[in-house]
């Protein structure tokens, strides 16, 4: 595989873009985390920004590994259509939390991407096995942030 910089630019700046205009979006509502009812495996709120930046990486990488490969236009249309409404629904969920505080609706919202990121990790297996290996720790992380959604919808 040849390093096409301009589609891994591309791939890059497409998650990366969206996490920082949320964030950029919900920052002034970010405060709201620390004074609510947390869970017991809770981080600090200095830990997620981090976190989030390594799996956008992650993300753009995995997307360009599926771009760049030449693969039967129908499993790329469905590999693309699911990384957009990743994208969609990641962008929407700080919105549903931090700045209407929606718990309930933010804890489907992140059920929904768990679900999502799966069926993409799935997608992406058809086509590169290191792009849908790429996604696992965000499926993860998915998981964790569906446990923390959970708590502070139902325990507080």
């Amino acid at each position: 595989m040849n390093l096409n910089l301009k589609k891994l630019t591309f791939c890059l700046l497409i998650p990366m873009l969206t996490g920082t205009i949320a964030t950029m979006l919900t920052h002034q509502h970010l405060n709201i985390y620390t004074f609510i009812i947390q869970a017991p495996l809770s981080f600090q709120i200095w830990l997620f920004p981090i976190v989030w930046a390594f799996l956008y990486l992650f993300i753009g990488i995995s997307m360009y590994c599926v771009i760049d490969i030449d693969a039967e236009d129908s499993h790329l249309l469905i590999c693309i259509a699911l990384f957009l409404i990743l994208l969609i629904l990641n962008f929407i969920w700080p919105f549903l939390f931090y700045n209407l505080q929606w718990y309930l609706l933010s804890l489907l919202c992140s059920i929904s991407i768990l679900f999502y990121s799966f069926f993409l990790i799935v997608a992406f297996y058809w086509v590169s096995h290191i792009g849908s290996l790429l996604l696992i720790p965000y499926c993860l992380w998915m998981v964790y942030l569906s446990y923390l959604s959970f708590y502070i919808c139902f325990f507080i």
